[in-house]
């Protein structure tokens, strides 16, 4: 039996096509599908941007619009193999990505290593 997709929100996909230039949207689009495909993940708007939930918050999107930061809640305690995280703040890392970026092999990883954090929570 085939696994049923997560459900996106019409709230997140309006809100990312309002505020991300054409190519940004497309490549956040793409982000967002690796994180619908993953079972148990979740969409909502908290404080007016997308956040995604797996066993407690994991990963949310600031957009803006001409570039898009991927805060991982938990980011104090993900490698960072390739230097690509930023931020100071006691737990959370940033992952910036403009139209530019080349994400597809560092950001997969990083999502991959939230999630393996939030699932030592169940």
């Amino acid at each position: 039996m085939k696994a049923i997709p997560n459900q996106k929100s019409d709230q997140v996909t309006s809100l990312l096509a309002e505020n991300l230039e054409y190519p940004l949207y497309i490549k956040a689009e793409e982000i967002r599908q690796w994180l619908m495909d993953t079972p148990g993940v979740s969409e909502s708007v908290k404080y007016r941007i997308p956040f995604y939930d797996y066993y407690g918050p994991l990963i949310y999107f600031n957009p803006k619009k001409d570039h898009l930061i991927i805060g991982f809640v938990d980011g104090i305690k993900i490698e960072d193999p390739f230097g690509l995280l930023t931020g100071d703040q006691k737990q959370i890392r940033h992952f910036i990505l403009d139209s530019t970026t080349d994400f597809r092999g560092s950001l997969p990883f990083y999502i991959d290593e939230a999630i393996r954090i939030n699932k030592r929570r169940k």
